[in-house]
């Protein structure tokens, strides 16, 4: 991994925050791939620059704002560890809820190919072979 990966993670966040998931496609690989964590209520596995408006629609039908504010990157090699929290406004409610979570991302030839979510910091490290 290069410095220029840890780079685009933080472009790729960015971006998500300023203009939603179109606003990444541009850095995601056609066949893109997101690994949803263990427990997730819905499908585990979302492709392509479709299966990400798909997974992006449910936050849309659940929050009225979304955002991911990472902490830390990571560099393990062949892949970045994110950090960071998962926050939303509940629709309609004006509630905020955040949630501590871990992604590891995969880039290849400045995009993204891979990214699997963890609902813990402790999990994305351990599946990282990263001890704290």
């Amino acid at each position: 991994m290069s410095d220029k990966d840890l780079e685009l993670a933080r472009v790729v966040i960015d971006a998500f925050n300023r203009g939603g998931v179109e606003a990444i496609l541009e850095y995601a690989d056609p066949d893109v791939e997101r690994w949803a964590p263990s427990g997730w209520m819905e499908e585990t596995l979302y492709k392509g620059h479709d299966g990400l408006r798909k997974l992006n629609s449910f936050f849309e039908q659940y929050f009225d704002s979304y955002e991911i504010d990472a902490q830390e990157l990571i560099d393990v090699g062949d892949r970045v560890v994110l950090l960071g929290y998962q926050r939303g406004v509940i629709r309609g409610s004006g509630d905020l809820v955040e949630q501590r979570s871990g992604w590891i991302c995969e880039f290849r030839n400045g995009l993204g190919t891979r990214t699997w979510v963890y609902f813990s910091w402790e999990e994305a490290l351990t599946a990282a072979g990263l001890q704290r």
